[in-house]
């Protein structure tokens, strides 16, 4: 057996040798040595804390097994072109993603990427990102064929973390992003599944969001961290507002109407403590999007969690874990 994880092997031409990609970019500090989680967390803004992210492909056993059918029952099912089917998805998991990583995302740690799934962690914001650019990238890679999706789940840590709590966190994560129904954002937990699981999501800050609505709402969320680092809102208003927040996904799970009282306390909230200072273009625009959160049909309520959650990390010191 010879192997070689960087460039080619010299051997003899006799020797048999099949070629491979792995993925395993490891993030290295200004010295040269590899980066420590510590120091892997000190590059988030705001919070210092890290991010695990595991992804995979949705319905690949259904996918195996009819995909390769005609339209009107032809078979073209071969061992050559599952064998193809296979490598092409290790070359997107293995090959691709070391250089995405490499280019784009330096500072994000690869456990394993290969197959039909990966893990890896890094700065918690920056994985965020990641995220959806590995959708993006994904969806190109497949032709946007609407067959193809992957479901994601992302669980923050602290920094010192054992990796296989996380680990075990994060599957839960994704698991939620395989069984939530409907196509709409929700918070999670959630109801029990009534429908058919849709996949093709993810799950963070307590919400599992489809990928169609993730662009949205993580630039929401990048736009209320702005409004907090301008000093145009403080901190306890967006505190009380992940207050309303859990108390809608309770009042929405369960039907008890005790919940049902973040809509007045809301209410009070924004004519009490949301006049003063909210006479530039953010502060009227944060002034209209909270009064669209009285109404509890809104699909913004069910943002709410995440937005609020992604604005107070980013301007956090180092704190506990926290999913």
């Amino acid at each position: 057996m010879v192997l070689s994880l960087d460039g080619y092997k010299n051997v003899p031409p006799s020797v048999p040798l099949i070629s491979a990609f792995r993925a395993r970019y490891i993030p290295h500090n200004a010295s040269g040595d590899v980066s420590t989680f510590e120091e892997l967390a000190e590059q988030a803004q705001g919070r210092k804390c890290l991010a695990y992210l595991k992804a995979d492909v949705d319905n690949l056993g259904f996918i195996f097994k009819a995909g390769l059918k005609g339209e009107e029952g032809g078979d073209r099912t071969s061992i050559s072109r599952l064998t193809t089917l296979s490598r092409s998805l290790d070359l997107f998991f293995s090959g691709y993603f070391e250089t995405l990583l490499a280019k784009e995302f330096p500072g994000i740690y690869t456990v394993y990427s290969g197959g039909d799934d990966l893990l890896c962690v890094g700065p918690w914001d920056r994985t965020i990102s990641f995220a959806l650019r590995l959708r993006e990238q994904f969806s190109l890679f497949t032709c946007r064929n609407p067959a193809w999706s992957i479901s994601a789940g992302i669980f923050l840590v602290g920094d010192r973390t054992p990796v296989l709590s996380a680990v075990s966190a994060t599957d839960q994560l994704l698991d939620a992003s395989k069984e939530v129904a409907g196509e709409d954002v929700v918070p999670w937990p959630w109801k029990s599944p009534t429908g058919k699981a849709q996949k093709n999501r993810i799950t963070v800050f307590g919400t599992s969001i489809p990928w169609t609505s993730y662009p949205q709402v993580l630039e929401k969320s990048q736009w209320l961290s702005g409004v907090l680092l301008k000093g145009i809102l403080n901190t306890s208003k967006i505190m009380r507002l992940l207050k309303y927040a859990e108390m809608h996904r309770e009042f929405m799970r369960t039907g008890e109407t005790r919940n049902f009282r973040y809509v007045y306390l809301l209410s009070y909230d924004l004519r009490r403590n949301w006049g003063a200072n909210l006479d530039d273009e953010d502060g009227r625009r944060a002034l209209e999007w909270a009064h669209q959160l009285l109404a509890p049909e809104n699909p913004e309520m069910a943002k709410l969690r995440f937005i609020c959650e992604y604005a107070l990390n980013s301007i956090r010191e180092k704190e506990a874990s926290h999913g």
